[in-house]
């Protein structure tokens, strides 16, 4: 898929490489990293990195069952990177709500 001018065959190549990647791995681990990914880039707001940060554990653990029941699948290391990212983003969210936003307060 080229962005400007024609496709190529090495556009189309890596096109396919990306598909097949994506399509060997659970989407529960594609789906818990990038939740991760949110909890901890918005973990100033309480609302959207708390929830994303649980969003990615539970979908996480759901990755990890589906692992567990279809061995033709990938994406084990990327289920524990969703739980890390996850447990980091939740646990900026609550020490920006109970420390750093009471510092700010008493200003």
């Amino acid at each position: 898929m080229a962005l400007f001018g024609r496709e190529s065959d090495a556009d189309r190549e890596r096109a396919t490489r990306i598909r097949e990647w994506v399509h060997a791995r659970t989407p529960f681990s594609l789906f818990s990293v990038l939740f991760g990914v949110l909890s901890v880039v918005d973990a100033f707001t309480l609302l959207i990195g708390f929830a994303a940060g649980v969003a990615a554990i539970v979908l996480a653990g759901l990755g990890l069952r589906d692992l567990a029941r279809r061995s033709t699948l990938l994406g084990r290391r990327l289920c524990v990177l969703g739980i890390m990212l996850g447990c980091t983003g939740v646990m900026l969210s609550i020490l920006m709500w109970k420390i750093v936003y009471p510092m700010i307060g008493k200003n």
